[in-house]
């Protein structure tokens, strides 16, 4: 089972929400007290929110009858997360925040990370020729599907560094010191030795490509977990973040050229990218080793008994509502003992004073 986000408990691990942001929470680990309020609230709430468009939305059960076979539709996808025997998460320690892992579960980001190919001809005359350095610039299909006028923006905003820069985009040509090209090898353009900048929205695949190849990222993020993926960039000091859809085109310039100038981006990149390149296995080893493992052996002695628990028991509401039961009853029966001591004080003084006044 692969993915950039699994919900809490799928794997039996144990909830995380005062240390983990949420996917699309602005947080970082650092969270303060509201912080780690709101963060378990939003986490709780979109799985929610989730269950609540799985029954009621078009693509519900009812409606999806007629399409998909009913064998699969009636799989309960959380009940088979909570039933697999490995799960591996598109995520790295490094980038996307240390956390509690049970064998189960391991981290294999960066799959389709890679050592550079050569680059062809055109292209690697393009980047040796640029004296001062290119920026790579990549929106996936962001761009692509956009109207012509946020195209030519994104070309008018990258005419004022004096860097070359190749994007991708869905025609081949060039406006002064930018390059469009329908395909771009992302991989390999980011691994040139001249590549000093790249610039994205933000995506997975396309940030872990920048980290594995130590190169600087301006993210400007669209939609989705691209925002979270900008909040990392940033705690990392690995570069910036900003949205391109509500800033004005000077502010995203100065950004840029913030992160060009500012030589620590670059150190901490590169520090870093050394600590992921330093792992004994790569992630595609990893997840080989892994699934061999569970192929030959099983995954049952790796499975928690946490991953059969209710959302109650994993979260140990049940535990702390029975230690708070206990703590009320002490509270009530301490509260009925001094009151009873006091009745008894009173009486008792009373007494006395009557006896005086006789």
């Amino acid at each position: 089972m692969i993915g950039s986000y699994i919900f809490p408990g799928s794997s039996g691990g144990p909830p995380q929400t005062h240390t983990f942001p949420f996917l699309l929470s602005p947080y970082t680990p650092n969270m303060t007290l509201p912080h780690r309020v709101l963060n378990t609230l939003m986490t709780m709430g979109f799985y929610a929110v989730m269950q609540v468009i799985k029954w009621s939305s078009p693509f519900s059960k009812d409606n999806l009858r007629n399409y998909v076979p009913t064998e699969v539709l009636d799989v309960d996808v959380r009940d088979a997360a909570r039933k697999s025997l490995l799960f591996m998460e598109n995520n790295m320690d490094i980038m996307d925040y240390p956390k509690a892992l049970y064998p189960n579960h391991i981290r294999v980001g960066g799959l389709t990370t890679r050592p550079a190919s050569p680059l062809p001809q055109d292209l690697e005359n393009f980047f040796s020729k640029s004296k001062n350095g290119v920026i790579v610039v990549s929106f996936g299909s962001t761009l692509r599907k956009s109207p012509k006028q946020f195209f030519e923006r994104v070309v008018n905003i990258f005419k004022h560094f004096k860097q070359s820069v190749v994007m991708s985009y869905s025609e081949n040509a060039e406006y002064g010191n930018v390059k469009t090209m329908s395909w771009l090898p992302q991989n390999d353009v980011l691994a040139h030795k001249n590549t000093v900048l790249f610039v994205s929205h933000c995506g997975k695949n396309g940030l872990n490509e920048g980290f594995y190849h130590a190169v600087p990222i301006v993210c400007m993020p669209f939609h989705g977990d691209q925002a979270g993926n900008g909040v990392k960039v940033k705690y990392l000091k690995i570069g910036d973040s900003i949205n391109m859809l509500n800033s004005k085109d000077e502010d995203i310039i100065q950004t840029v050229q913030n992160v060009l100038n500012d030589k620590s981006f670059k150190a901490n990149m590169n520090r870093l990218s050394a600590i992921y390149h330093d792992a004994k296995f790569t992630p595609r080893e990893t997840a080989a080793n892994a699934l061999e493992h569970v192929l030959k052996f099983g995954g049952d002695h790796l499975r928690p008994v946490s991953s059969d628990f209710n959302f109650l028991a994993e979260n140990m509401t049940d535990v702390w509502f029975i230690i708070f039961m206990f703590l009320c009853l002490f509270i009530y029966l301490f509260y009925r003992l001094v009151k009873c001591c006091c009745c008894c004080l009173c009486v008792k003084q009373k007494a006395v004073v009557k006896n005086k006044k006789e």
